[in-house]
């Protein structure tokens, strides 16, 4: 009782004085500014110059219709195709148009996306006092901070918001994913040909003086991969019967076969590669391969001197041991019915001098450079291009540069002789020319294997924690194929002989449970009294032997108003009004 109205004491309401608010030790609040607008200025950019070989066609976002995109191609030769430019506001990209407005894009925690842009307010001076927010106290201000660098900054002097009411011209993104978070941008961002309004998209880091940005490698400057092997080759290439090698020139217009070799200019050269993605995901290059100059044999690639290029899967595979670039060459959601545009060269800047190195470039003004120690241009101007279908090359198309000496397809269809010929130098290389091809014996470059499962796009960082696979699917342990029925037969054979196991042990253990657990039985007994199993109707000892320590009463009810009680083999004593002594004999037992 006394815990109980302890306990109703703490339920009651206990009221408290309260002086007035203690004032915060402040003046005012601090604040800071978060870097969402943080890059290279883009805002007051207007100037958008051609980028490396790509045409002026690709300067600007949408879809466009080009009368001749190879200027190798003959005027006899109808060469008419469509363009798509595909634009999103990225963390790494940035929209700029003409058009004084986009849309209102509202703000959406919820959303994968928040598209921003910049205001037309600039940023105020420290110790501005800043008013407006939901939790200010009476009488205490907050002042703003030190401006942002307008040097690092894509709106400049201008504070970026959300896209309201309020005019603007650019559209930069801190997440990805905004052409599904709003339904109506891409097709913003995708205006017709017929339209003025011009959209363009570059790098969120390009600086002015420049017209594309090269992305860094997953590697540091001068830090080399010690992975064993290379990653696995993009698809399976077979050699023709010998009877059917027969290359046929094409020069400058060559836009179709599964080999193509190319002699290129001595120096620097750049290449456009246009490849249809309906047709293939993946393509490789082999520079100074073996039986280059033998025109009925198939070029043999050296494995340093070998680049695989996944265009699908955004990856470039370099030389040496497999250090590898990721850089988006399609967007998810280009149109696969249009051309996807690679540029391809050899002639690397740095530092004002040009290295020995090659490169690739998209039409999103991004490029990436292999690391190596530097190529000979002997060495370079040799080069192999292998397909894995002979028409993943788009047509009229094809594979374009002004420094090639000479270009030959093989291929059963029909290529254009009458090509236009270039006579366009390069520039000679500056710096030194290390890389040499190993002599030791090179680990076999195994396949990926061809499946009706389209793969998916992946991002390659290691490419040495790849397990390698096998190019015999019959051998491939990643694919089921017939003739390999034994990998389900261990699978289910496992689990019927588990079930199969634990059925036949538990029928014998219940059958012969009076010897598998006698132990505890007979403990059972000797505690209790009773046959626990149930195989004698727990009424006797049989088995078990007819020694108890069980305590045994026997109660047996007197006359009228009269209690005895009693033991077995014991005196029983009642009173009723008085005093009986007595035996009893003969009591029934009753077993607790």
């Amino acid at each position: 009782m006394k815990f109980s109205i302890s306990f109703l004491w703490l339920l009651l309401p206990i009221s408290v004085a309260q002086g007035p608010p203690t004032p915060p030790p402040f003046s005012h609040y601090e604040s800071v500014y978060l870097p969402i607008g943080v890059g290279e200025p883009q805002l007051s950019r207007t100037e958008f110059k051609p980028f490396g070989l790509f045409p002026e066609i690709f300067t600007n976002c949408g879809k466009f219709t080009s009368s001749k995109i190879n200027p190798g191609m003959p005027d006899t030769v109808a060469s008419s195709l469509e363009i798509t430019v595909d634009c999103e506001p990225t963390p790494g990209r940035v929209i700029i148009s003409d058009a004084r407005h986009f849309a209102i894009f509202y703000r959406d925690l919820k959303g994968e996306c928040e598209t921003m842009t910049c205001s037309s307010s600039t940023y105020p001076n420290k110790g501005d006092a800043i008013t407006g927010f939901s939790n200010q106290a009476p009488g205490i201000d907050a002042q703003a901070p030190v401006p942002e660098n307008p040097g690092r900054s894509v709106c400049e002097d201008k504070l970026p918001r959300y896209t309201d009411n309020e005019d603007y011209t650019i559209l930069f993104a801190n997440e990805g994913n905004c052409f599904e978070f709003a339904s109506n941008l891409k097709d913003l961002l995708t205006p017709d040909p017929g339209l003025k309004i011009k959209t363009r998209q570059v790098p969120r880091w390009l600086k002015k003086d420049q017209d594309r940005v090269d992305i860094r490698n997953f590697y540091f400057s001068d830090e080399k991969s010690e992975n064993l092997f290379r990653v696995p080759y993009a698809f399976t290439f077979k050699d023709p019967p010998q009877s059917k090698i027969a290359y046929k020139d094409c020069g400058t217009a060559c836009d179709q076969g599964t080999v193509l070799k190319y002699g290129m200019k001595q120096g620097t050269y750049s290449m456009m590669i246009y490849v249809n993605a309906q047709k293939c995901s993946s393509f490789r290059i082999c520079f100074n391969p073996e039986n280059y100059s033998e025109d009925d044999k198939i070029p043999k690639c050296k494995d340093d001197f070998t680049i695989d290029v996944l265009f699908r899967n955004g990856v470039v595979v370099w030389g040496k041991k497999g250090r590898s670039s990721v850089i988006e060459f399609i967007s998810n959601y280009h149109d696969e019915a249009t051309t996807v545009p690679i540029e391809f060269g050899f002639g690397v800047k740095v530092g004002g001098k040009t290295s020995g190195n090659f490169y690739f470039g998209n039409d999103h003004r991004e490029m990436v450079t292999s690391d190596s120690g530097g190529y000979g241009t002997d060495i370079a101007a040799q080069l192999a291009f292998f397909f894995p279908d002979d028409s993943c090359l788009t047509k009229t198309a094809g594979i374009f540069s002004k420094t090639i000496t000479y270009g030959k397809a093989l291929t059963d269809g029909n290529v254009v002789k009458d090509y236009i010929k270039f006579d366009e130098q390069g520039q000679p290389i500056d710096l030194p020319t290390n890389e040499v091809a190993t002599t030791t014996v090179q680990p076999k470059i195994n396949n990926f294997v061809l499946t009706t499962t389209p793969m998916s796009p992946r991002i390659i960082p290691e490419p040495g924690a790849l397990s390698l696979i096998e190019s015999n699917e019959a051998t491939n342990e990643a694919l089921y194929v017939t003739g390999k029925w034994w990998i389900w037969g261990i699978y289910f054979g496992f689990i019927a002989g588990t079930l199969l196991t634990l059925g036949i042990g538990g029928g014998l253990f219940y059958v012969l449970r009076r010897t598998v657990f006698s132990v505890w039985y007979r403990g059972m007994y000797k505690r209790y009294g009773c046959d626990a199993s149930g195989t004698t109707g727990g009424i006797t000892g049989v088995g078990f032997g007819g020694n108890t320590t069980a305590a045994v009463e026997t109660v047996a009810t007197g006359a009228t108003g009269a209690t005895t009680v009693g033991t077995t083999g014991a005196s029983t004593v009642g009173t009723t009004g008085g005093t009986t002594s007595g035996s009893t004999s003969g009591a029934s037992t009753i077993g607790m």
